[in-house]
């Protein structure tokens, strides 16, 4: 399914790693209680917490972002713009991002996540995210200086519109791609989902519905900056 070993390590299932193999046997509707000694204690409990606190901000950052990339939209088709609003929803989204980052890079080096470079074909997905994230990262701040001119009613050069328009496209299709990846992961992780199967049917509407925000981010962005070159 594309998930690491410890996503589905929820309350209500045990995920026993198996020494040298990059898979997890799900034992569902655990019923009986662990002993601490034999799931790791206190240190087990955090990390679950960390993860589960990890997927609420992920999922705070997309409500963000779809609001941010909606008014964002309408404004690059439709020529309105409303700075309160749609700064609004990108402040809020970059809040979380930090929060967001912070909380992942805590994961990742203070408590290994399962998704070990010796197993990168089957961890492909969290590789995904990984390279995604890094790509957000080094394209955000292109990002929120690329439509400063609409609020000062400048003019940009032919150069810098052709800049713009390729920077914001890895931007956009980085975010998109990330989000699919990540959606259902975050559900897995909260214990809302505890099948492979639900989990399955859920990655299929999550990147449907990220194919569509692309298509449509994408055809905005190119348009608005691109579309007066020709």
């Amino acid at each position: 399914t594309g998930y690491s070993m410890s996503d589905f390590c929820v309350p209500h299932a045990l995920c026993l790693t198996l020494p040298g193999r990059a898979r997890t046997i799900e034992v569902k509707n655990l019923r009986k209680k662990i002993p601490a000694a034999q799931t790791g204690g206190h240190h087990v409990r955090c990390f679950m917490k960390l993860k589960k606190w990890n997927a609420v901000l992920g999922l705070g950052i997309v409500a963000a972002l779809l609001c941010h990339a909606g008014t964002m939209v309408c404004s690059l088709l439709t020529g309105w713009y409303d700075p309160a609003l749609c700064k609004g929803f990108a402040h809020t989204a970059v809040l979380l991002l930090v929060l967001h980052v912070l909380t992942t890079l805590c994961i990742f080096f203070f408590k290994h996540d399962g998704a070990s470079a010796r197993y990168a074909r089957q961890n492909a997905r969290t590789w995904v995210q990984r390279v995604t994230a890094l790509l957000i990262l080094i394209f955000i701040h292109m990002h929120t200086t690329a439509y400063a001119h609409m609020a000062t009613g400048e003019t940009l050069t032919r150069g810098a519109s052709i800049f713009h328009g390729i920077t914001e496209s890895i931007y956009l299709l980085a975010v998109c791609t990330h989000t699919a990846v990540s959606f259902g992961k975050a559900f897995v992780t909260l214990g809302w989902i505890s099948s492979s199967k639900a989990a399955k049917r859920l990655d299929a509407v999550a990147y449907t519905v990220c194919g569509i925000v692309a298509a449509a981010a994408l055809f905005a962005v190119l348009r608005f900056f691109l579309g007066g070159l020709a």
